[in-house]
């Protein structure tokens, strides 16, 4: 008993102080929230981009030109969403009041409803006030609105990053190659091109979903159409909750311009479009998964939001992936991987989701 006791508690020790320096490590995080995430979104841009780079030098474009020519589209594709996003949201926040009739009987609508199921028509009021109330809207889309202005200083800084990061873009693998062995460099690089795969084939299924709202919603007469297919793209890299996020404001407005019916056809329209493409066209471009069970994507979408903001709800995947590779990349630690189906115990290969 003493014998098994004595082998348990090594591995309850390091499983122990491996947590508790994580809840130092994402303490300190959270507290540097606006520079680090940044930084990290630049970093994966680099993962993403730095390939481009290096072809165009490959092509034969000096070193200057190919940057140069990276760091152009990423400002042009920026600037133009930015533009868009910004423009979209200020019609929006003046054709709220064009709805107060459709909201006025929206809300007599669900008062009567709570009223039956047996609230007091007090709280009942108070709950549709809150609800569908055209005040409370134009606030919700005001602060919106100013999230995105505020978020112009950190874009400008996490461009300035991702230009120094790329301006080194040749010379960091150099560096790595001379600093560690080639079983972990060989382990490093299969792991960027599995990160690097996931988001440039999750991008491509994004704009196929959000091309596919945008056209249904446009044919349905739906306000706005246009915005929510680019939101629906974003929210499209986070997992689980973001497809229902993005039903949201078009569901909203399908109800105020054409009813219920019409609500309801949005809905179902979306999870169709949403389920095909995931369920038909995701499995065919990725392949295998990428080891992380729903209830763990789930939690890293808390957890990264809640330590970052909305660059770590976007980015859980990314960052949770980072995480555990580090972690089964040591050999006290690699055990705990298991737990969540990533470990290399739970794969055939270290790259099993390419």
């Amino acid at each position: 008993m003493v014998e098994g006791q004595s082998r348990v508690l090594p591995g309850l020790l390091v499983f122990l102080l491996t947590l508790a320096s994580a809840v130092v490590v994402l303490a300190g995080m959270r507290g540097m929230q606006d520079v680090l995430s940044g930084i990290i979104l630049a970093l994966v841009l680099v993962i993403v981009l730095g390939p481009g780079e290096l072809w165009l030098m490959r092509k034969g474009l000096p070193r200057w030109a190919a940057f140069l020519i990276v760091v152009l589209c990423v400002l042009a594709i920026v600037l133009g969403l930015l533009l868009l996003l910004a423009v979209s949201f200020a019609s929006l926040v003046q054709a709220i009041p064009q709805y107060s009739d459709q909201l006025a009987g929206f809300q007599k609508n669900v008062q009567s409803a709570l009223q039956s199921l047996g609230f007091s028509s007090d709280s009942a009021s108070s709950t549709t006030q809150k609800v569908a109330n055209p005040d409370a809207l134009i606030q919700a889309a005001l602060s919106v609105v100013s999230w995105l202005v505020g978020s112009i200083s950190s874009l400008v800084f996490t461009l300035f990053i991702l230009a120094f990061m790329l301006l080194d873009v040749t010379g960091f693998g150099t560096r790595l190659v001379a600093l560690v062995t080639p079983p972990t460099y060989d382990h490093f690089v299969a792991f960027t091109t599995k990160l690097r795969k996931w988001l440039t084939l999750t991008a491509i299924i994004n704009s196929l979903v959000a091309l596919f709202n945008t056209i249904f919603l446009l044919w349905m007469g739906v306000e706005f159409a246009v915005l929510w297919g680019v939101l629906s793209f974003f929210l499209g890299f986070i997992p689980n909750i973001g497809f229902i996020i993005s039903l949201i404001g078009p569901a909203i407005f399908a109800l105020l311009e054409f009813g219920v019916d019409k609500a309801i056809v949005v809905i179902v329209v979306f999870i169709v479009i949403n389920g095909l493409v995931s369920n038909i066209v995701q499995p065919r471009l990725m392949g295998g998964g990428l080891n992380l069970q729903p209830f763990m994507m789930m939690i890293s979408v808390l957890v990264w939001s809640f330590i970052l903001g909305p660059v770590g709800a976007l980015l859980s995947v990314p960052l949770t992936l980072t995480v555990l590779f580090l972690i089964d990349s040591w050999p006290d630690t690699a055990p705990f991987t298991n737990i969540v189906g990533y470990g290399r115990k739970a794969r055939k290969t270290p790259d099993a989701a390419d």
